[in-house]
């Protein structure tokens, strides 16, 4: 540009007036995530309620002697009636086979024969460090002994004191 002309601006008229698009776009975005911030915090206040029960429960309880840390063990919760919350601690189960474990049938004439084992599948089967509460203690799941591959626990709502806490104990 030479000095003879001055600076000059020009402005041309937009081809298409595209901010009302961009601003429903953040709106829409907005009431998305407000929506999504509200239906991922929903829990009633029954769920919140035994939530904080089941934090005060493995805050409090100490595992007794032979136990595994209490993040190796799933958690199932269930009210007993009382004032008292029933609690299973058990070691998830697994499809590996440690030495002198294994599966036999039984022949006709009583002897026994090694076959493949079956994966064993529970409904209520669980990951270590998860937790879930159930509507009946009758529904709790338990296993014949295995000593403390099954803790059992109970608790005093009233007192929030640890009743019980026991291995399951060995055949």
């Amino acid at each position: 540009m030479s000095a003879s002309h001055p600076l000059r601006t020009v402005s041309f008229r937009p081809i298409a007036d595209i901010r009302h698009v961009c601003d429903l776009q953040r709106m829409n975005s907005f009431k998305i995530a407000a929506l999504l911030m509200l239906v991922s915090g929903c829990s009633s206040p029954q769920e919140r309620k035994r939530e904080a029960l089941m934090n005060k429960i493995e805050k409090q309880v100490q595992l007794p002697k032979g136990a595994r840390p209490l993040s190796e063990y799933a958690r199932y919760y269930a009210d007993k009636g009382d004032g008292v919350v029933a609690a299973v601690f058990l070691i998830p189960l697994s499809d590996e086979m440690r030495p002198g474990e294994g599966c036999e049938e039984l022949l006709e004439n009583f002897a026994s024969r090694e076959v493949p084992c079956e994966p064993m599948q529970f409904e209520w089967a669980m990951p270590a460090g998860e937790r879930r509460w159930f509507k009946d203690q009758r529904d709790l799941p338990w296993i014949n002994d295995g000593g403390c591959a099954q803790v059992d626990v109970e608790f005093n709502i009233a007192k929030s004191t640890v009743k019980y806490v026991e291995c399951n104990g060995e055949a």
